[in-house]
Formats: C-alpha cells, sequence, structure tokens
C-alpha cells in the first residue's frame, strides 16, 4: 500500500482510532475541513479554500441547476404530497411540537457518520460540534461559566496514531490540577460506537482519569442530568463515573 499523505502538503495522514482520514488530509489540513476553512472540489479532486473558486472552475460558467415544481417534495413522515415542503399539513400539526429523530437507511447524497463525521453545529461560545446533544452540552458549560475545551487531544502514550479526543475537557474543575473529562456515548450499541467505547476506557482506567459519562437516554433532561452529574460532590475523582 503506498504511504498514505496529505493531497495538500504531503505531510503523514492524520490517523484516528487507527484509521486514517479516508480524504488523506494531514492533522492541520483535517482541522481546517472540519471547521469549514477548505474544501474538495467534486469536479476535479482538489482542495481549494471555501470562499475561493477551484482553478478548474474559474473558466467555466457553472451551469443553471433545474428549478424543482412545488409538488416534487412529499412529507418525510408520511410520503404524502406536501406542496413543496418537508411535512404535509396534518403532519406538521402533529407534530410541530415534538421533537423528530430522523433515521437514514438509505441515502445515495449522504455522508456515513463514522470516524470521519465533521462537525457543522456551533455553540453558544464558538466551538463547532457534531450533535445536538453534544451543543446542549456545550452551551450548559458556557452558560454556567464552566471552563471547557472540546474534543482536545488526549495523548495516550506519545504516538499520535493511539491519540483521541475526549468529547469535553474541564481543566482544574475539581481542584488544582484535578481535570474532568465526559463522554457522550451517543452511538452505544452500534458497531463503530462500541469499538470507541471498547479502546478509551481501558486507557481512563489505567490513567486514573475521572471521566463523566453520558448516554442517549439522557438526550431528552440533558441540562437536569449535568446538573446532578456535574455536582462536584457527586463525582469521585480519579475513576469512571456512571458508566453502564
Amino acid at each position: 500500500m503506498d504511504e498514505l499523505k496529505c493531497p495538500i502538503c504531503g505531510e503523514p495522514t492524520y490517523v484516528y482510532y487507527g484509521n486514517p482520514r479516508k480524504d488523506r488530509l494531514c492533522k492541520t489540513h483535517g482541522t481546517m475541513a472540519n471547521k469549514g476553512l477548505i474544501e474538495q472540489c467534486p469536479d476535479c479532486g482538489k482542495w481549494h479554500k471555501t470562499d475561493e473558486t477551484c482553478e478548474c472552475k474559474q473558466t467555466k460558467q457553472p451551469e443553471p441547476k433545474p428549478e424543482k415544481q412545488e409538488n416534487e417534495l412529499t412529507c418525510i413522515i408520511c410520503g404524502q404530497p406536501s406542496n413543496g415542503k418537508h411535512f404535509c399539513l396534518d403532519c406538521w400539526k402533529k407534530y410541530k411540537n415534538k421533537t423528530l429523530y430522523i433515521q437514514v437507511k438509505n441515502c445515495q447524497d449522504c455522508i456515513t457518520m463514522g470516524a470521519e463525521y465533521e462537525g457543522h453545529l456551533e455553540t453558544k461560545d464558538g466551538h463547532i460540534v457534531k450533535s445536538h446533544v453534544e451543543r446542549d452540552i456545550d452551551n450548559y458549560l458556557f452558560s454556567k461559566n464552566i471552563p471547557h475545551a472540546y474534543e482536545s487531544t488526549f495523548d495516550v502514550d506519545g504516538n499520535p496514531e493511539h491519540e483521541f479526543q475526549p468529547d469535553f475537557y474541564l481543566p482544574n474543575y475539581l481542584g488544582e490540577n484535578e481535570d474532568v473529562y465526559i463522554e457522550y456515548f451517543g452511538m452505544k450499541g452500534t458497531k463503530d460506537g462500541d469499538r470507541k467505547i471498547n479502546y478509551k476506557m481501558p486507557i481512563y482506567r489505567e490513567k486514573k482519569v475521572t471521566l463523566i459519562c453520558l448516554y442517549p437516554h439522557d438526550d431528552s433532561k440533558i441540562e437536569a442530568v449535568l446538573k446532578r452529574k456535574l455536582n462536584k460532590e457527586n463525582i469521585k475523582p480519579h475513576e469512571i463515573n456512571w458508566e453502564e
């Protein structure tokens, strides 16, 4: 197999949980891609700054996209005609005050959310996170003036291939040099989610990390759960707290 190198600068491709990035970007350019500063041209495959036009298009005029007729869209819940809306009138009335979770089972235009799943949601303090629950967690920490970092690198043994990014890092939360980490295991029960849990947990135990665990069943009451689990009197230092 050819040596994996960044197509932009030639530096080694960033490896995440033992898996190299599919786009072969190095850590620096991967971070830029995560933040939306650079993008890959779908036509020629070259990378360029998001606010600039790719070289291959600078001499071409983009072809106009055909407009969709209003009646082409159907309700994403019941499949009935929706007059150009994502929901028909009946489903909108039924679910307008509810939170809907949609599972994509077969989409040719979607990107699989695995190790390369990139963040796209902005929090109140400017962090770019990967899920609505992570955004709620970050916003809660910000509202309570709790210093925190999102996906800061956890150095396991000095080997970049072994490092990983805990969801949240709370420096000195329990006192001087008494840091706390938060992991939201939102994909628990899936192959990729369980693989990450099985990789991280032994390391947290070995390093005697103070860890707070959150799970999908916490989603609907995340603020109440955070208030309880972040209560310093409830946290056992240097242990994994609320593991399932």
